[in-house]
Protein backbone atom coordinates (compact mmCIF):
# COMPACT_ATOMS: atom_id res chain seq x y z
CA UNK A 1 0.00 0.00 0.00
CA UNK A 2 1.45 3.50 -1.14
CA UNK A 3 2.30 6.09 1.71
CA UNK A 4 -0.78 8.15 0.16
CA UNK A 5 -3.08 6.17 1.06
CA UNK A 6 -1.77 5.12 4.26
CA UNK A 7 -1.37 8.37 5.66
CA UNK A 8 -5.16 9.38 3.98
CA UNK A 9 -6.16 6.28 6.14
CA UNK A 10 -4.39 7.31 9.39
CA UNK A 11 -5.87 10.93 9.22
CA UNK A 12 -9.38 9.22 8.74
CA UNK A 13 -9.13 6.82 12.04
CA UNK A 14 -7.41 9.85 13.88
CA UNK A 15 -10.52 12.31 13.27
CA UNK A 16 -13.09 10.26 13.04
CA UNK A 17 -11.94 8.54 16.58
CA UNK A 18 -11.61 12.22 17.70
CA UNK A 19 -15.28 13.81 16.65
CA UNK A 20 -16.90 10.32 17.74
CA UNK A 21 -14.96 11.06 21.27
CA UNK A 22 -16.23 14.63 21.91
CA UNK A 23 -19.48 14.53 20.32
CA UNK A 24 -20.14 11.18 22.56
CA UNK A 25 -18.89 12.97 25.84
CA UNK A 26 -20.94 16.22 24.70
CA UNK A 27 -24.13 14.39 23.98
CA UNK A 28 -23.72 12.38 27.35
CA UNK A 29 -23.05 15.60 29.27
CA UNK A 30 -25.81 17.49 27.18
CA UNK A 31 -28.24 14.48 27.88
CA UNK A 32 -27.82 14.70 32.02
CA UNK A 33 -27.56 18.24 32.22
CA UNK A 34 -31.38 18.01 30.41
CA UNK A 35 -32.75 15.25 32.31
CA UNK A 36 -31.78 17.50 35.34
CA UNK A 37 -33.20 20.71 34.04
CA UNK A 38 -36.28 18.88 32.67
CA UNK A 39 -36.79 17.74 36.12
CA UNK A 40 -36.17 21.02 37.70
CA UNK A 41 -38.79 22.34 34.54
CA UNK A 42 -41.37 19.66 35.54
CA UNK A 43 -41.56 21.59 39.61
CA UNK A 44 -41.79 24.43 38.49
CA UNK A 45 -43.96 24.33 35.73
CA UNK A 46 -46.29 22.49 38.33
CA UNK A 47 -46.39 25.98 40.37
CA UNK A 48 -46.27 28.19 37.07
CA UNK A 49 -49.03 26.37 36.01
CA UNK A 50 -50.93 26.57 39.49
CA UNK A 51 -50.22 30.12 39.34
CA UNK A 52 -51.23 31.09 35.38
CA UNK A 53 -54.24 29.11 36.00
CA UNK A 54 -55.25 31.08 38.86
CA UNK A 55 -55.08 34.32 37.09
CA UNK A 56 -56.33 33.64 34.20
CA UNK A 57 -59.18 32.47 36.67
CA UNK A 58 -59.46 35.41 38.27
CA UNK A 59 -59.14 37.34 34.77
CA UNK A 60 -61.93 35.57 33.56
CA UNK A 61 -63.89 36.24 36.33
CA UNK A 62 -63.50 39.56 36.32
CA UNK A 63 -64.19 40.10 33.11
CA UNK A 64 -67.12 37.59 33.21
CA UNK A 65 -69.23 39.55 35.76
CA UNK A 66 -68.47 42.75 34.06
CA UNK A 67 -69.77 41.85 31.01
CA UNK A 68 -72.79 39.93 32.72
CA UNK A 69 -72.98 43.68 34.66
CA UNK A 70 -72.85 45.97 31.29
CA UNK A 71 -75.65 43.54 30.04
CA UNK A 72 -77.84 44.23 32.12
CA UNK A 73 -78.20 40.88 33.37
CA UNK A 74 -78.17 40.23 36.84
CA UNK A 75 -75.30 37.49 38.61
CA UNK A 76 -77.84 34.89 39.40
CA UNK A 77 -80.41 35.03 37.12
CA UNK A 78 -78.49 33.05 34.22
CA UNK A 79 -81.67 32.02 32.62
CA UNK A 80 -82.59 35.53 31.58
CA UNK A 81 -79.75 37.33 29.93
CA UNK A 82 -78.99 37.15 26.09
CA UNK A 83 -76.50 34.35 25.48
CA UNK A 84 -75.60 35.95 22.62
CA UNK A 85 -75.47 39.68 22.98
CA UNK A 86 -72.89 38.36 26.26
CA UNK A 87 -70.75 35.95 23.65
CA UNK A 88 -70.28 39.18 21.62
CA UNK A 89 -69.48 41.64 24.56
CA UNK A 90 -66.95 38.53 25.69
CA UNK A 91 -65.26 38.57 22.20
CA UNK A 92 -65.51 42.53 21.80
CA UNK A 93 -63.00 42.49 25.41
CA UNK A 94 -59.16 43.85 24.65
CA UNK A 95 -57.80 41.83 27.48
CA UNK A 96 -57.66 38.83 25.06
CA UNK A 97 -54.57 41.14 23.07
CA UNK A 98 -53.79 43.24 25.44
CA UNK A 99 -52.77 40.80 28.19
CA UNK A 100 -48.99 39.61 27.92
CA UNK A 101 -50.18 36.64 29.86
CA UNK A 102 -52.97 35.81 27.92
CA UNK A 103 -51.11 36.45 24.52
CA UNK A 104 -47.88 34.42 26.16
CA UNK A 105 -49.71 31.51 27.64
CA UNK A 106 -53.46 30.84 26.56
CA UNK A 107 -54.14 28.72 23.47
CA UNK A 108 -57.64 27.81 23.55
CA UNK A 109 -60.43 28.64 25.47
CA UNK A 110 -64.26 28.78 25.84
CA UNK A 111 -67.18 29.54 28.99
CA UNK A 112 -69.99 27.67 29.86
CA UNK A 113 -73.07 28.16 31.01
CA UNK A 114 -74.85 25.60 32.74
CA UNK A 115 -78.57 25.20 33.26
CA UNK A 116 -80.90 22.05 34.51
CA UNK A 117 -81.67 20.79 30.68
CA UNK A 118 -78.82 21.86 28.43
CA UNK A 119 -75.10 22.90 28.35
CA UNK A 120 -74.13 25.98 26.39
CA UNK A 121 -71.17 27.04 25.63
CA UNK A 122 -69.36 30.49 24.73
CA UNK A 123 -66.95 31.18 22.78
CA UNK A 124 -64.80 34.32 23.26
CA UNK A 125 -63.43 34.76 19.65
CA UNK A 126 -63.21 32.58 16.56
CA UNK A 127 -58.93 32.45 17.24
CA UNK A 128 -59.26 31.16 20.54
CA UNK A 129 -62.15 28.32 18.93
CA UNK A 130 -60.67 24.43 19.72
CA UNK A 131 -60.51 22.45 16.02
CA UNK A 132 -63.57 20.53 15.31
CA UNK A 133 -62.01 17.04 16.61
CA UNK A 134 -60.57 18.30 19.56
CA UNK A 135 -64.28 20.43 20.14
CA UNK A 136 -66.16 16.81 19.06
CA UNK A 137 -64.84 14.80 22.18
CA UNK A 138 -66.02 17.89 24.43
CA UNK A 139 -69.22 16.46 24.86
CA UNK A 140 -72.17 17.76 27.29
CA UNK A 141 -71.87 15.03 29.46
CA UNK A 142 -68.09 15.13 29.90
CA UNK A 143 -68.32 19.10 30.34
CA UNK A 144 -70.73 18.41 33.12
CA UNK A 145 -68.90 15.23 34.35
CA UNK A 146 -65.93 17.19 34.62
CA UNK A 147 -65.93 21.16 34.39
CA UNK A 148 -69.21 21.41 36.31
CA UNK A 149 -67.98 18.90 39.16
CA UNK A 150 -64.72 20.63 39.14
CA UNK A 151 -63.30 21.10 42.80
CA UNK A 152 -61.36 24.51 42.45
CA UNK A 153 -58.91 24.65 40.12
CA UNK A 154 -58.37 21.30 37.83
CA UNK A 155 -55.45 20.66 35.63
CA UNK A 156 -55.03 17.80 33.26
CA UNK A 157 -52.50 16.65 30.34
CA UNK A 158 -53.81 16.05 27.00
CA UNK A 159 -52.64 13.85 24.21
CA UNK A 160 -49.93 16.78 23.14
CA UNK A 161 -48.53 16.97 26.38
CA UNK A 162 -50.38 20.57 26.84
CA UNK A 163 -51.70 21.59 29.63
CA UNK A 164 -55.84 21.85 30.48
CA UNK A 165 -57.12 23.65 33.23
CA UNK A 166 -61.18 24.11 33.78
CA UNK A 167 -63.20 24.59 36.59
CA UNK A 168 -66.41 27.08 37.78
CA UNK A 169 -66.72 30.27 38.40
CA UNK A 170 -66.91 31.76 41.70
CA UNK A 171 -70.12 31.13 43.07
CA UNK A 172 -70.39 35.00 44.02
CA UNK A 173 -70.03 35.95 40.32
CA UNK A 174 -72.09 33.77 38.86
CA UNK A 175 -73.27 29.97 40.12
CA UNK A 176 -74.23 28.53 36.70
CA UNK A 177 -71.03 29.42 35.07
CA UNK A 178 -67.85 27.46 34.27
CA UNK A 179 -64.67 27.40 32.00
CA UNK A 180 -62.17 25.49 30.07
CA UNK A 181 -58.74 26.86 28.12
CA UNK A 182 -55.60 25.04 26.80
CA UNK A 183 -52.06 26.74 27.91
CA UNK A 184 -49.32 26.88 24.63
CA UNK A 185 -46.34 24.34 25.60
CA UNK A 186 -43.97 26.56 25.71
CA UNK A 187 -42.36 27.59 29.08
CA UNK A 188 -40.31 30.64 30.06
CA UNK A 189 -37.81 27.49 31.35
CA UNK A 190 -37.80 25.83 27.65
CA UNK A 191 -33.87 25.90 27.46
CA UNK A 192 -31.69 23.42 25.86
CA UNK A 193 -28.04 23.35 27.16
CA UNK A 194 -26.34 21.02 24.48
CA UNK A 195 -27.49 23.15 21.80
CA UNK A 196 -24.98 25.44 22.03
CA UNK A 197 -22.25 22.48 22.24
CA UNK A 198 -23.88 21.21 19.33
CA UNK A 199 -23.46 24.33 17.26
CA UNK A 200 -20.15 24.35 17.81
CA UNK A 201 -20.06 20.58 16.93
CA UNK A 202 -21.52 21.86 13.34
CA UNK A 203 -18.77 24.12 12.80
CA UNK A 204 -15.77 21.93 14.29
CA UNK A 205 -16.65 19.22 12.21
CA UNK A 206 -16.43 20.79 8.92
CA UNK A 207 -13.57 22.52 10.37
CA UNK A 208 -11.77 19.09 10.93
CA UNK A 209 -12.58 17.65 7.85
CA UNK A 210 -10.95 21.13 6.09
CA UNK A 211 -7.61 20.47 8.17
CA UNK A 212 -7.39 17.51 7.07
CA UNK A 213 -7.64 17.89 3.29
CA UNK A 214 -5.23 20.69 3.96
CA UNK A 215 -3.10 18.61 5.77
CA UNK A 216 -3.51 15.80 3.12
CA UNK A 217 -3.06 18.27 0.38
CA UNK A 218 0.53 19.68 2.13
CA UNK A 219 1.85 16.11 2.79
CA UNK A 220 1.39 15.22 -1.00
CA UNK A 221 3.05 18.30 -1.80
CA UNK A 222 5.98 18.14 0.10
CA UNK A 223 6.54 14.06 0.66
CA UNK A 224 4.70 12.42 -1.24
CA UNK A 225 5.37 13.97 -4.70
CA UNK A 226 8.86 13.68 -4.67
CA UNK A 227 8.56 10.14 -3.29
CA UNK A 228 7.00 9.33 -6.74
CA UNK A 229 9.24 11.44 -8.53
CA UNK A 230 12.03 10.15 -6.73
CA UNK A 231 10.81 6.39 -7.59
CA UNK A 232 10.12 7.10 -11.18
CA UNK A 233 14.00 8.68 -11.16
CA UNK A 234 15.14 5.67 -10.17
CA UNK A 235 13.40 3.51 -12.70
CA UNK A 236 14.78 5.30 -15.21
CA UNK A 237 18.40 4.88 -13.91
CA UNK A 238 17.76 0.88 -13.93
CA UNK A 239 16.83 1.53 -17.56
CA UNK A 240 19.72 3.80 -18.41
CA UNK A 241 18.71 7.21 -18.53
CA UNK A 242 21.13 9.40 -16.56
CA UNK A 243 19.88 12.85 -17.91
CA UNK A 244 16.86 13.67 -16.18
CA UNK A 245 17.50 15.24 -12.63
CA UNK A 246 15.16 15.39 -10.21
CA UNK A 247 13.89 19.28 -9.48
CA UNK A 248 14.00 19.40 -5.36
CA UNK A 249 17.96 19.89 -5.38
CA UNK A 250 16.87 22.84 -4.47
CA UNK A 251 14.77 22.79 -1.06
CA UNK A 252 16.90 22.65 2.44
CA UNK A 253 15.19 19.58 4.12
CA UNK A 254 15.88 15.97 3.89
CA UNK A 255 14.03 15.49 0.15
CA UNK A 256 16.31 18.16 -1.33
CA UNK A 257 19.41 16.62 0.52
CA UNK A 258 17.69 12.73 -1.37
CA UNK A 259 17.73 14.81 -4.42
CA UNK A 260 20.59 16.44 -4.17
CA UNK A 261 22.54 12.85 -3.54
CA UNK A 262 20.02 11.16 -6.38
CA UNK A 263 21.54 14.19 -8.96
CA UNK A 264 25.04 13.17 -8.15
CA UNK A 265 24.68 10.00 -8.63
CA UNK A 266 23.36 10.04 -11.96
CA UNK A 267 26.21 12.48 -13.39
CA UNK A 268 28.50 10.13 -11.67
CA UNK A 269 26.77 7.22 -13.77
CA UNK A 270 26.56 9.17 -16.89
CA UNK A 271 30.44 9.92 -16.98
CA UNK A 272 30.95 6.71 -15.98
CA UNK A 273 29.04 5.07 -18.35
CA UNK A 274 30.89 7.32 -21.29
CA UNK A 275 33.91 6.18 -19.98
CA UNK A 276 32.88 2.51 -20.04
CA UNK A 277 31.21 2.83 -23.58
CA UNK A 278 34.75 3.75 -25.00
CA UNK A 279 36.02 0.34 -23.35
CA UNK A 280 33.13 -1.39 -24.29
CA UNK A 281 33.58 -0.13 -28.09
CA UNK A 282 36.94 -0.73 -27.80
CA UNK A 283 36.94 -4.41 -26.53
CA UNK A 284 34.02 -5.07 -29.21
CA UNK A 285 36.12 -4.33 -31.89
CA UNK A 286 38.78 -6.53 -30.55
CA UNK A 287 36.08 -8.94 -30.34
CA UNK A 288 34.93 -8.91 -33.79
CA UNK A 289 38.68 -9.07 -34.84
CA UNK A 290 38.90 -12.23 -32.83
CA UNK A 291 36.04 -13.43 -33.96
CA UNK A 292 36.97 -13.16 -37.85
CA UNK A 293 39.78 -14.67 -36.87
CA UNK A 294 38.14 -17.51 -35.37
CA UNK A 295 35.90 -18.13 -38.59
CA UNK A 296 38.47 -17.98 -40.45
CA UNK A 297 40.05 -20.56 -38.41
CA UNK A 298 36.89 -23.07 -37.83
CA UNK A 299 36.47 -22.82 -41.91
CA UNK A 300 40.00 -24.03 -42.50
CA UNK A 301 39.56 -26.81 -39.63
CA UNK A 302 36.20 -27.79 -42.02
CA UNK A 303 38.42 -27.69 -45.22
CA UNK A 304 40.70 -29.69 -43.52
CA UNK A 305 38.20 -32.20 -42.20
CA UNK A 306 36.84 -32.21 -45.91
CA UNK A 307 40.26 -32.41 -47.38
CA UNK A 308 40.15 -36.02 -47.67
CA UNK A 309 37.15 -35.48 -49.74
CA UNK A 310 38.64 -32.96 -52.09
CA UNK A 311 41.52 -35.32 -52.78
CA UNK A 312 39.38 -37.67 -53.83
CA UNK A 313 37.28 -35.96 -56.30
CA UNK A 314 40.69 -34.25 -57.61
CA UNK A 315 42.51 -37.86 -57.46
CA UNK A 316 40.16 -39.23 -60.21
CA UNK A 317 39.94 -37.03 -62.61
CA UNK A 318 43.93 -36.69 -62.22
CA UNK A 319 44.58 -40.29 -63.53
CA UNK A 320 42.19 -40.12 -66.04
CA UNK A 321 44.58 -37.03 -67.11
CA UNK A 322 48.09 -39.00 -66.58
CA UNK A 323 46.43 -42.03 -68.33
CA UNK A 324 45.69 -39.71 -71.44
CA UNK A 325 48.50 -38.26 -71.43
CA UNK A 326 50.86 -41.41 -71.59
CA UNK A 327 48.44 -42.62 -74.44
CA UNK A 328 48.75 -39.61 -76.80
CA UNK A 329 52.55 -39.99 -76.49
CA UNK A 330 52.25 -43.22 -78.37
CA UNK A 331 53.18 -41.98 -82.07
CA UNK A 332 51.43 -44.98 -83.27
CA UNK A 333 48.03 -43.97 -82.16
CA UNK A 334 45.34 -43.46 -84.76
CA UNK A 335 43.81 -39.85 -85.11
CA UNK A 336 40.41 -41.33 -83.66
CA UNK A 337 41.73 -42.60 -80.04
CA UNK A 338 43.47 -39.50 -79.79
CA UNK A 339 40.66 -37.62 -80.00
CA UNK A 340 39.11 -39.32 -77.23
CA UNK A 341 41.57 -39.37 -74.80
CA UNK A 342 41.67 -35.64 -75.58
CA UNK A 343 38.40 -35.78 -74.35
CA UNK A 344 38.48 -37.91 -71.58
CA UNK A 345 41.63 -35.37 -70.78
CA UNK A 346 39.52 -32.07 -71.07
CA UNK A 347 36.85 -33.61 -68.59
CA UNK A 348 38.62 -34.66 -66.01
CA UNK A 349 40.06 -30.84 -65.93
CA UNK A 350 36.43 -29.38 -66.23
CA UNK A 351 35.75 -31.92 -63.24
CA UNK A 352 38.85 -30.80 -61.14
CA UNK A 353 37.76 -27.21 -62.07
CA UNK A 354 34.01 -27.59 -60.86
CA UNK A 355 35.75 -28.55 -57.46
CA UNK A 356 38.01 -26.37 -56.95
CA UNK A 357 35.37 -23.76 -57.39
CA UNK A 358 33.32 -25.08 -54.78
CA UNK A 359 35.87 -25.24 -52.53
CA UNK A 360 36.60 -21.15 -53.09
CA UNK A 361 33.26 -20.65 -52.81
CA UNK A 362 33.04 -21.62 -49.06
CA UNK A 363 37.12 -20.09 -48.69
CA UNK A 364 37.24 -17.26 -46.08
CA UNK A 365 36.88 -13.57 -47.09
CA UNK A 366 37.49 -10.43 -44.55
CA UNK A 367 35.06 -8.35 -45.64
CA UNK A 368 31.33 -10.44 -45.99
CA UNK A 369 29.36 -9.43 -49.45
CA UNK A 370 25.68 -8.64 -48.44
CA UNK A 371 23.35 -9.85 -51.43
CA UNK A 372 20.31 -11.25 -53.03
CA UNK A 373 21.07 -15.72 -52.69
CA UNK A 374 19.33 -18.24 -54.09
CA UNK A 375 18.90 -20.15 -51.18
CA UNK A 376 20.11 -23.46 -53.35
CA UNK A 377 23.23 -22.35 -54.16
CA UNK A 378 24.96 -22.19 -50.54
CA UNK A 379 23.41 -25.59 -49.81
CA UNK A 380 24.85 -27.36 -53.27
CA UNK A 381 27.86 -25.49 -52.02
CA UNK A 382 27.94 -27.48 -48.93
CA UNK A 383 26.35 -30.61 -49.89
CA UNK A 384 28.86 -31.24 -53.05
CA UNK A 385 31.73 -30.79 -50.33
CA UNK A 386 30.60 -33.49 -47.91
CA UNK A 387 29.28 -35.95 -50.60
CA UNK A 388 32.19 -38.10 -50.30
CA UNK A 389 31.98 -38.16 -46.54
CA UNK A 390 27.95 -38.83 -47.14
CA UNK A 391 29.04 -41.65 -49.47
CA UNK A 392 32.04 -42.85 -47.10
CA UNK A 393 29.41 -43.61 -44.62
CA UNK A 394 26.21 -44.52 -46.17
CA UNK A 395 24.46 -41.50 -44.84
CA UNK A 396 21.44 -40.40 -46.98
CA UNK A 397 20.85 -36.89 -47.80
CA UNK A 398 17.47 -35.43 -48.89
CA UNK A 399 16.80 -31.93 -49.79
CA UNK A 400 12.93 -30.19 -50.17
CA UNK A 401 13.21 -26.69 -50.66
CA UNK A 402 10.27 -24.80 -51.57
CA UNK A 403 10.69 -22.77 -55.16
CA UNK A 404 11.84 -19.02 -55.00
CA UNK A 405 13.36 -18.87 -51.39
CA UNK A 406 16.20 -16.23 -52.04
CA UNK A 407 18.15 -14.53 -48.76
CA UNK A 408 19.83 -11.50 -47.66
CA UNK A 409 23.47 -12.50 -46.49
CA UNK A 410 26.63 -13.47 -48.08
CA UNK A 411 26.80 -16.31 -50.29
CA UNK A 412 29.95 -17.61 -48.80
CA UNK A 413 29.36 -17.39 -44.95
CA UNK A 414 25.78 -19.41 -45.73
CA UNK A 415 27.74 -22.04 -47.47
CA UNK A 416 29.37 -21.89 -44.46
CA UNK A 417 26.64 -22.34 -41.94
CA UNK A 418 25.66 -25.66 -43.92
CA UNK A 419 28.69 -26.69 -44.63
CA UNK A 420 29.10 -26.45 -40.70
CA UNK A 421 25.59 -28.43 -39.66
CA UNK A 422 26.31 -31.02 -42.62
CA UNK A 423 29.57 -31.87 -41.26
CA UNK A 424 28.26 -31.82 -37.98
CA UNK A 425 25.30 -34.42 -39.03
CA UNK A 426 27.42 -36.70 -40.48
CA UNK A 427 29.70 -36.83 -37.28
CA UNK A 428 25.93 -37.42 -35.58
CA UNK A 429 24.99 -40.58 -37.71
CA UNK A 430 28.26 -41.63 -38.89
CA UNK A 431 27.47 -45.48 -36.77
CA UNK A 432 23.97 -45.39 -37.57
CA UNK A 433 23.41 -48.69 -39.93
CA UNK A 434 20.86 -46.11 -41.82
CA UNK A 435 22.04 -42.46 -41.53
CA UNK A 436 19.92 -39.93 -42.85
CA UNK A 437 19.90 -35.93 -42.98
CA UNK A 438 17.06 -33.66 -44.25
CA UNK A 439 17.16 -30.31 -45.02
CA UNK A 440 14.00 -28.74 -45.74
CA UNK A 441 12.84 -25.08 -46.54
CA UNK A 442 9.82 -23.09 -46.79
CA UNK A 443 8.75 -19.12 -46.65
CA UNK A 444 7.71 -18.37 -42.99
CA UNK A 445 6.13 -14.71 -43.21
CA UNK A 446 9.10 -12.20 -43.49
CA UNK A 447 11.86 -14.77 -42.99
CA UNK A 448 12.71 -18.32 -44.78
CA UNK A 449 12.52 -21.09 -42.13
CA UNK A 450 15.59 -24.02 -43.04
CA UNK A 451 15.16 -27.38 -40.63
CA UNK A 452 18.27 -29.42 -40.53
CA UNK A 453 17.61 -32.76 -39.03
CA UNK A 454 19.34 -36.30 -38.52
CA UNK A 455 18.82 -39.17 -37.14
CA UNK A 456 21.99 -39.52 -35.35
CA UNK A 457 23.02 -40.51 -31.70
CA UNK A 458 21.78 -37.20 -30.64
CA UNK A 459 22.57 -34.87 -26.95
CA UNK A 460 21.08 -35.29 -23.69
CA UNK A 461 20.14 -31.59 -21.78
CA UNK A 462 23.15 -30.73 -20.78
CA UNK A 463 25.02 -30.52 -23.97
CA UNK A 464 21.99 -29.03 -25.65
CA UNK A 465 22.62 -25.90 -23.51
CA UNK A 466 25.74 -25.39 -24.61
CA UNK A 467 26.03 -26.59 -27.70
CA UNK A 468 26.47 -23.05 -29.34
CA UNK A 469 29.48 -22.30 -26.75
CA UNK A 470 32.55 -21.06 -28.35
CA UNK A 471 35.29 -24.01 -27.94
CA UNK A 472 33.03 -26.32 -26.22
CA UNK A 473 33.43 -30.06 -27.81
CA UNK A 474 32.18 -33.65 -27.32
CA UNK A 475 34.26 -35.15 -29.54
CA UNK A 476 37.29 -36.65 -28.25
CA UNK A 477 40.87 -35.70 -29.31
CA UNK A 478 41.38 -33.48 -32.35
CA UNK A 479 38.53 -34.67 -33.92
CA UNK A 480 36.60 -31.46 -32.31
CA UNK A 481 37.67 -27.79 -32.18
CA UNK A 482 34.83 -26.65 -30.65
CA UNK A 483 33.83 -23.97 -32.87
CA UNK A 484 31.56 -25.24 -35.48
CA UNK A 485 27.92 -24.79 -33.88
CA UNK A 486 29.48 -21.10 -32.42
CA UNK A 487 30.31 -19.59 -35.40
CA UNK A 488 27.00 -21.21 -37.03
CA UNK A 489 25.30 -19.02 -34.13
CA UNK A 490 27.47 -16.47 -34.92
CA UNK A 491 26.99 -16.19 -38.74
CA UNK A 492 23.17 -16.57 -38.16
CA UNK A 493 22.98 -14.11 -36.00
CA UNK A 494 24.91 -12.01 -38.00
CA UNK A 495 22.12 -12.21 -41.01
CA UNK A 496 19.73 -10.90 -38.80
CA UNK A 497 18.48 -14.20 -38.03
CA UNK A 498 18.32 -16.91 -35.02
CA UNK A 499 18.74 -20.52 -35.09
CA UNK A 500 16.96 -23.43 -32.46
CA UNK A 501 17.72 -26.94 -31.45
CA UNK A 502 15.90 -29.75 -30.53
CA UNK A 503 17.58 -32.95 -29.75
CA UNK A 504 17.06 -36.34 -27.58
CA UNK A 505 19.72 -39.01 -27.18
CA UNK A 506 19.47 -41.89 -29.46
CA UNK A 507 16.88 -40.18 -31.54
CA UNK A 508 18.74 -37.65 -33.55
CA UNK A 509 18.88 -33.90 -33.23
CA UNK A 510 16.73 -30.46 -35.32
CA UNK A 511 18.18 -27.34 -36.06
CA UNK A 512 15.73 -24.65 -37.38
CA UNK A 513 17.29 -21.31 -38.60
CA UNK A 514 14.99 -18.59 -38.86
CA UNK A 515 16.94 -16.39 -41.64
CA UNK A 516 15.91 -12.83 -43.51
CA UNK A 517 13.59 -13.40 -46.88
CA UNK A 518 14.03 -11.29 -49.92
CA UNK A 519 10.50 -11.26 -51.79
CA UNK A 520 10.25 -11.32 -55.11
CA UNK A 521 10.12 -7.77 -57.03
Amino acid sequence: MSIRRRATIVFLIVNAITVALIATSVFNETRDAKDRLKQDRDTIAEGTVEVLANSFKVSMEIELLRVLNESGVGSKDGDAYNEFAIALALSDLAYWDEDPLVTKYLDRVFFVRFSESDVNRCNPRPGLILSGEESATLTKKFLREHVAKADGIETVANDSGQVVVYGMVDPAVSPNWGYYFRMNPTSPLSFDPGESVQKILYIAVPGMLLLLLFLYFFFNRLVLEPLTATEKAALRISDGDYDQPLPYAQRKDEIGSVARAMNTMMAQLREYRTRMQGHVDQATERFKKAEQHLVVSERLAAMGRIAAGIAHEINNPLGGILNAIRKLGNKDLVDDRREKYQLVAEDAVRRIQTTVKRVLATSPRHQPQVETVDLVVPIDHARELVAHKLRQDRTELVVELEDGLRIVGDSNELSQIFLNLLINACDATAKCDKGRIEIQAEAAGDEVLVVVSDNGHGMPPEVRERVFDLFYTTKKGNAGTGLGLGIVHNLVTGHGGRITVESTPNKGSIFKLYLPRRRSE
